[in-house]
């Protein structure tokens, strides 16, 4: 599994605000996992797949299992998107 770290990604409350950039962005939610300490959202664009996760501890990141989806990118585009 690919994993990119998302550093902006640093509170609880933050969450919700990545999930709707992404949603912008054209991924739509498939799954939504909330927990008393992570969530974690499964998201899918065409025939991509990734996971929008937040751990108390460990922070924020996308997770995807696919070698197509180029995690960079799509971390750039949701920081792009978050702000406007």
């Amino acid at each position: 599994m690919k994993a990119h770290h998302l550093p902006r990604l640093r509170e609880w409350e933050q969450f919700e605000r990545f999930a709707a950039a992404l949603q912008r962005l054209g991924w739509s939610p498939t799954l939504k996992a909330d927990g008393p300490d992570a969530r974690c959202w499964a998201f899918r664009r065409e025939s991509e797949f990734l996971w929008l996760v937040f751990d108390d501890v460990l922070g924020g990141s996308l997770k995807t299992e696919s070698q197509d989806v180029n995690m960079e990118a799509v971390a750039t585009q949701v920081d792009a998107c978050r702000l406007r």
